[in-house]
């Protein structure tokens, strides 16, 4: 089953494809989805799921690099979902910014 993530806005800014692979709305991949939270391809902390669906960056917590343990493929891209009702950001942590073809901004 496909599942999408949503910034706090709810617009569906990320998608999960096989082997809990983490992929831009337009196909970019975004990185590699361990224990909630983003790496990578080079094993840069990118965000964690909050709520069950959204996609946020810890501003506080710092994280070790993780090494990414295969090569991304690339995806189907799926139609986007409905967008999510708009949510507070926990404290601490802000959206995740992408630029205009899907790669994260840091």
């Amino acid at each position: 089953m496909l599942k999408w993530f949503f910034n706090s806005f709810g617009v569906p800014i990320a998608f999960i494809g096989m082997n809990n692979l983490v992929f831009h709305q337009s196909g970019t991949f975004i990185g590699l989805l361990n224990d909630d939270k983003i790496w990578d391809k080079h094993g840069q902390y990118i965000g964690e799921v909050v709520t069950s669906n959204r996609l946020f960056r810890s501003k506080v917590t710092v994280h070790s690099p993780k090494i990414l343990p295969m090569l991304p493929y690339t995806p189907n891209i799926p139609s986007l979902p409905l967008g999510e009702n708009e949510v507070v950001l926990p404290p601490g942590f802000v959206d995740i910014e992408f630029d205009d073809e899907g790669f994260v901004i840091f």
